[in-house]
C-alpha cells in the first residue's frame, strides 16, 4: 500500500508540475530574472505602472502661476504704474466730484510651466472693506460688507514691449513697493536678461475696475489668479490697497 500511495503522489505532483510550468515560463519571457516564479506578476505590474507615471513631474498639466501683482491709477492702457502714496503697496484718492468716479487698474504677471499658450484666462475679483455702507436706491450695483466690487474682472494680456515698459521701467523704477511677489519671486528674477518676460514664458495681464466717488474709504481685497485650458487654476495671489476718504465734494 505504501507503494502504490507514493506512486499516486509523485504522479499527482508530476501533473502539478506541468501545469505551473508554463506559467513560469511566460512570466520569464516577460523579462523576469529572479529565480521566484512567483515574482513575474509584479516584475509585469511594475512595468505597466512605470509606463503610466513616466511623465509625472515634466510639467505636463501642471497648474499657472502667478508671480506677481498690483494695482494702479487706470486706464491700464495709460501705462502709469502709479498711485497715490509713496507708501508699500497702492492708496487711490477719490475724485473729490459729485458723481466723478475713480478708475484704477489691477494687473498680474502669470507663467505656465507648460508654456504661456496653455494660460486661457487671468481673473482679478475685487472685495469691499468689511464694513457696513449706505444703500443708495439709485446705485444698486454698490455692497459693501466685504462683498464683490461688480463682477469678475477678466484680464487682457500685454504685449511683451508693453509689459516690460510698465513693470521692469516704470514700476520698478518709479513705484518699486507697489507690487506684491509670490513666493521665491522678485524684480531680479522677472526682469533679468535672460528673465520669463524676455522670453515670453510669462506675461503682464491687466484690467480696469470702477470705483464709485461714494464708495467707502478702507483697504479693499484684490485677489488674483489664472486658468490654463485644462481647467487647472493657479494658487490666488492676495493683496490689498486702500481708497482714501474724502470729507467733501
Amino acid at each position: 500500500m505504501k507503494k502504490k500511495t507514493l506512486v499516486a503522489c509523485y504522479t499527482i505532483v508530476s501533473l502539478f508540475t506541468w501545469v505551473v510550468s508554463p506559467a513560469a515560463a511566460v512570466f520569464a519571457s516577460n523579462g523576469d530574472d529572479n529565480e521566484n516564479g512567483d515574482n513575474g506578476t509584479t516584475t509585469v505590474v511594475a512595468s505597466v505602472n512605470t509606463t503610466l507615471t513616466a511623465n509625472v513631474g515634466n510639467g505636463e498639466n501642471a497648474e499657472p502661476i502667478i508671480k506677481a501683482k498690483w494695482e494702479m491709477d487706470g486706464p491700464y492702457a495709460s501705462m502709469t504704474g502709479t498711485d497715490e502714496d509713496d507708501d508699500s503697496g497702492a492708496q487711490f484718492d477719490p475724485s473729490g466730484q459729485y458723481q466723478v468716479d475713480k478708475e484704477i487698474s489691477l494687473c498680474a504677471i502669470a507663467t505656465d510651466p507648460d508654456g504661456l499658450s496653455d494660460i486661457d484666462s487671468v481673473y482679478g475679483d475685487l472685495y469691499y472693506p468689511n464694513i457696513k455702507i449706505h444703500q443708495d436706491p439709485q446705485e444698486p450695483g454698490r455692497e459693501g460688507c466685504g462683498r464683490m466690487v461688480g463682477t469678475e474682472c477678466r484680464m487682457r494680456k500685454l504685449t511683451k514691449a508693453n509689459g516690460l515698459s510698465l513693470f521692469c521701467d516704470n514700476i520698478r523704477n518709479n513705484n518699486t513697493n507697489l507690487p506684491a511677489f509670490g513666493v521665491g519671486y522678485d524684480y531680479n528674477e522677472i526682469c533679468k536678461a535672460d528673465g520669463e518676460l524676455q522670453k515670453e514664458t510669462a506675461a503682464v495681464y491687466c484690467c480696469d475696475k470702477t470705483l464709485s466717488y461714494e464708495d467707502p474709504a478702507g483697504e479693499y481685497k484684490v485677489i488674483d489668479f489664472a486658468q490654463d485650458k485644462f481647467g487647472l487654476s493657479s494658487e490666488p495671489l492676495e493683496n490689498t490697497f486702500d481708497y482714501e476718504p474724502v470729507t467733501s465734494f
